[in-house]
C-alpha cells in the first residue's frame, strides 16, 4: 500500500513537474519566438528606415546643389557683362537643371506614396523656375542688358525662394516620418517589454525553483530589449545630431557666400565701376560717354544686388558688431520691402555676449517671425523686443497688429523648424494669437 502511495505520489509529482516544466517550457517558447521576432522586425525597420532616409537625404541634397548652383550660372548669364562667356553660362546652367532634375526623378521613385504630393510641388516649382530661364536665354543682348536684372529680381529670385522651400519641406516631413518611425520601434519594444512580465509573473506561480531558472532567462531577453531600445534612442540622437549639424553646415556655406560676395564679387565690381569712371573723366566722344554711362549706372545696380544678397544671406554686422544691429538692420529691411513699420525694443540694452550658436539661432528665428508677419499677417505694424532676464536667460518678444491666426490649428514647417531650433539650445517658443487679433511670439533662451 505504502509503495503503491509512493508510486501514486511519485507518479503526481512528475506530472506535476511534466505539467510545471512543460507549462514553462511552452511560456518560454512562446516568449522566446515572440521575442525573436519583435527584435527581428525592429531591427530590419530600423535599417530600413535608415538605409531609405540618408538615401533620400542625398537625393535632396543633390536637387538643392544642382538646382541653386544653376540659378548661380544663370544669374551670371544675365549680369555677366562679357559676352563671350553667356555660352559657357548657359551650358552649364542646363547642365546642373539636368541633373537636379534626374535627382529628383530618383528621389521620387524611393519616396513613400506620402510624399509624391510634396515632390509634385518642387517638381513644378523647377519647371516655373526653368520656364522663366529659357525665357531669359531666348533674350538678345540688348535686351538682357536692358531687363536681365529686373528678370532676375521679380521673377527669377521669387521662384527660386519657392523651389529651395519646397526641397526644405520635402527634407522636413523626412525627418518627421524618421521619427514617426523610431517611436513605432520604441512601442513595439515597450510591448515586448510587458510581455515579458507577464511571463516572469506566470513564471513565478509555477514555482519558485523554476522561477529562478526562468527569471534568468526572461532578464536575458529584457537586458536584449533594452538594449535595443537603447540604440533606438541613440539612433534618435544621432538624428538629432545630424540635423543640428546639417543647420550648422548651412549656416557656414550662407556665411562663406556672403564674404565671397562681399570680399570678391563686390568688390571686383567697385573697381570695375572706378575704372569706368575714369574713362568718363577722360572726356570720350558723345557715344563712348553715353555707353560708359550705362555701363556705370548698370554697374552700380549689380554691385547693390550683391550686397543686398550678401547681407541676405548673413549680414556681415551679425558676427562684426552683434545681434542688436543685426535685428535693426533686418527691421529696416522689412520696412523697406514690405512697408511694414517695424521697431526694435532694447529696454535700453547696448549690447550682449553671446556665444556664436545663440546669436545665430536668435537672429534666425526673428529673420523667420518676420517673413512669417510679411507672407501672412497682412500687418501694418511690428516690434520686436529684446531683454536679458534675471534667469540668466535671453527673451525676445516679436508682436504684430496682423489677421492673427488660431495656433491650436496652423502647424507649418516654419514654425516646426522654429521650435526645432528653440529645442536645441534647451529653450521655448510661445505663440499667442487669434484671429484678428494680431500674433505674439515669446522666445526664450538658457544663456547658461
Amino acid at each position: 500500500m505504502h509503495l503503491n502511495l509512493r508510486r501514486q505520489l511519485s507518479g503526481n509529482i512528475r506530472l506535476a513537474l511534466l505539467l510545471g516544466f512543460g507549462g514553462l517550457i511552452a511560456i518560454l517558447a512562446v516568449l522566446g519566438v515572440y521575442a525573436t521576432s519583435a527584435l527581428a522586425r525592429v531591427r530590419h525597420a530600423e535599417s530600413e528606415n535608415t538605409r531609405q532616409y540618408v538615401l533620400r537625404h542625398d537625393r535632396l541634397e543633390t536637387v538643392r546643389g544642382a538646382a541653386y548652383t544653376a540659378s548661380a550660372r544663370l544669374r551670371n548669364y544675365l549680369v555677366d557683362p562679357d559676352s563671350a562667356a553667356l555660352a559657357s553660362h548657359a551650358q552649364q546652367a542646363r547642365d546642373l537643371w539636368t541633373r537636379a532634375n534626374a535627382a529628383l526623378a530618383q528621389y521620387r521613385q524611393s519616396a513613400p506614396a506620402t510624399r509624391q504630393p510634396l515632390v509634385s510641388l518642387l517638381q513644378s516649382n523647377l519647371d516655373a523656375y526653368w520656364t522663366v530661364a529659357e525665357r531669359a536665354f531666348a533674350l538678345s543682348e540688348a535686351e538682357r542688358r536692358e531687363s536681365g536684372y529686373d528678370l532676375l529680381d521679380r521673377q527669377l529670385g521669387p521662384l527660386r525662394v519657392n523651389f529651395l522651400a519646397a526641397i526644405d519641406q520635402l527634407r522636413n516631413a523626412d525627418q518627421l516620418d524618421m521619427r514617426e518611425r523610431v517611436r513605432e520601434s520604441g512601442d513595439l519594444l515597450d510591448g515586448l517589454h510587458r510581455s515579458l512580465i507577464v511571463a516572469i509573473v506566470v513564471s513565478l506561480l509555477l514555482g519558485l525553483g523554476l522561477a529562478v531558472l526562468t527569471w534568468r532567462y526572461l532578464m536575458r531577453l529584457e537586458a536584449e530589449a533594452r538594449a535595443r531600445y537603447a540604440e533606438s534612442v541613440e539612433a534618435a540622437a544621432q538624428l538629432e545630431s545630424l540635423s543640428r549639424r546639417l543647420i550648422e553646415v548651412q549656416e557656414q556655406e550662407r556665411r562663406s557666400l556672403a564674404r565671397e560676395l562681399h570680399d570678391e564679387v563686390a568688390q571686383s565690381v567697385g573697381a570695375l565701376l572706378m575704372d569706368l569712371g575714369q574713362a568718363r573723366k577722360s572726356e570720350p566722344p558723345p557715344e563712348v560717354a553715353e555707353r560708359l554711362r550705362s555701363a556705370i549706372a548698370l554697374g552700380e545696380a549689380t554691385l547693390r544686388s550683391v550686397r543686398d544678397m550678401s547681407l541676405l544671406l548673413r549680414p556681415s554686422m551679425l558676427d562684426d558688431l552683434g545681434l542688436i544691429p543685426a535685428l535693426n538692420w533686418e527691421a529696416r529691411e522689412i520696412q523697406r520691402r514690405h512697408g511694414i513699420q517695424t521697431r526694435v525694443d532694447t529696454g535700453g540694452l547696448e549690447d550682449l555676449e553671446l556665444s556664436d550658436e545663440v546669436r545665430t539661432t536668435a537672429y534666425r528665428l526673428v529673420q523667420e517671425a518676420l517673413r512669417n508677419i510679411a507672407r501672412h499677417s497682412e500687418a501694418a505694424e511690428a516690434e520686436i523686443a529684446i531683454m536679458r532676464r534675471p534667469q540668466n536667460s535671453l527673451r525676445i518678444v516679436v508682436r504684430d497688429n496682423g489677421r492673427g491666426f488660431d495656433p491650436a490649428k496652423t502647424k507649418g514647417l516654419g514654425l516646426l523648424g522654429m521650435q526645432e531650433r528653440v529645442g536645441r539650445l534647451g529653450g521655448n517658443l510661445q505663440i499667442t494669437s487669434a484671429p484678428g487679433q494680431g500674433s505674439v511670439l515669446t522666445i526664450d533662451i538658457p544663456l547658461a
